[in-house]
């Protein structure tokens, strides 16, 4: 699914139609300009709406769509994650695991096997 799809999914269909001239790229609905300019409507026409922020509103379901939580979605070879550990998803049944990436050759491999992925940070040790 795509960014956009996600925020069109999220309004949902009864709403899109009537909103999406005033959605901005990262679901965000500007109450100043939407549904005749009436703020009262935009407020109230989303049962799970939660994010208030400077004039605008977003259903709840949109939050952290910015940074995608901190994936990064593989769709081609050049989003694939450099050598290191990496939390990823799996393609094919969406289990989250961990993945060691050593070479090219597990890179592109990774291509195949895997959507997204996020760097592990490594944890520092305790001083005392």
């Amino acid at each position: 699914m795509t960014k956009q799809e996600k925020i069109i999914e999220a309004y949902g269909a009864r709403w899109w139609d009537e909103v999406k001239d005033v959605v901005d790229f990262n679901g965000w609905l500007f109450a100043d300009k939407c549904i005749g300019g009436q703020r009262t409507n935009c407020y109230n026409c989303f049962h799970n709406y939660g994010e208030i922020g400077h004039n605008k509103v977003r259903p709840k379901s949109l939050q952290g769509i910015e940074h995608n939580n901190g994936w990064i979605k593989i769709e081609t070879e050049s989003d694939l994650p450099k050598t290191g550990y990496y939390e990823v998803i799996e393609r094919d049944s969406g289990i989250q695991t961990r993945a060691i990436i050593s070479n090219n050759v597990a890179a592109k491999l990774s291509l195949q096997c895997y959507s997204h992925y996020q760097p592990i940070k490594k944890t520092l040790k305790p001083i005392y």
